[in-house]
């Protein structure tokens, strides 16, 4: 029940998020910066035993990952959140598809009463990383646009590169231990690719982490 709950709240977010979206429909200039990793390597042995995080970072817990389409919620989450760069979602790709990143932070309770979770970016791996063939041959993300209860966060424009890349969100979302919350990913548009001309893409991994605010 407590999920279902959560699913409908996130539908009924759409649906504002998506008459907000309409205002500007032909807007291309995405202003949130993407840092990407320099050190990160195609190595398929760390790639099987992902996981990111340190003391300070606490990755979401209960992190679901749904896909909108055709009025129906897909669960995507075993290929998107399983810490595994291995595996990776196809999806095929219409004017805008929707993802449902929904979260929570129980781990980080303590003995504060006012202790949150602050979530200041997104990670996400573009393409098929499975082998170096398959990423070439996957077509990766380009443009996406991410919305919180209602809001417009901003728009981002990833590189066509099979490094991680995190997305400053240039806001801060603050999360209570015993709640979930929910963030709206749009994509916008597709990276084209000489070998592969189907109307599809594909993502290897996403990670939403939070830090604790004292």
């Amino acid at each position: 029940m407590k999920k279902l709950f959560f699913i409908i709240s996130s539908f009924f977010i759409c649906s504002t998020n998506r008459n907000s979206a309409q205002l500007n429909p032909n807007n291309t200039q995405c202003s949130l910066p993407v840092y990407v990793s320099k050190n990160d390597t195609f190595d398929i042995e760390a790639d099987m035993e992902y996981g990111i995080g340190d003391d300070d970072l606490f990755s979401a817990n209960n992190f679901k990952l749904y896909r909108f389409d055709s009025g129906v919620l897909h669960d995507a989450s075993d290929m998107l959140d399983d810490y595994n760069l291995t595996t990776a979602a196809k999806f095929k790709h219409k004017k805008s598809d929707t993802l449902f990143a929904i979260f929570s932070f129980p781990n980080i309770i303590s003995s504060e009463k006012d202790t949150l979770a602050i979530i200041k970016s997104i990670t996400i791996f573009n393409g098929n990383r499975k082998s170096m063939q398959k990423w070439k041959v996957s077509r990766k993300i380009r443009q996406l646009e991410f919305f919180h209860r209602g809001n417009i966060l901003g728009c981002a424009e990833l590189q066509n590169t099979f490094k991680y890349q995190n997305v400053n969100l240039l806001h801060n979302i603050y999360v209570h231990p015993k709640q979930s919350d929910t963030i709206i990913i749009v994509i916008k548009s597709i990276y084209s690719n000489t070998i592969n001309k189907s109307n599809t893409y594909e993502i290897s991994e996403i990670k939403i982490e939070g830090e604790k605010k004292y």
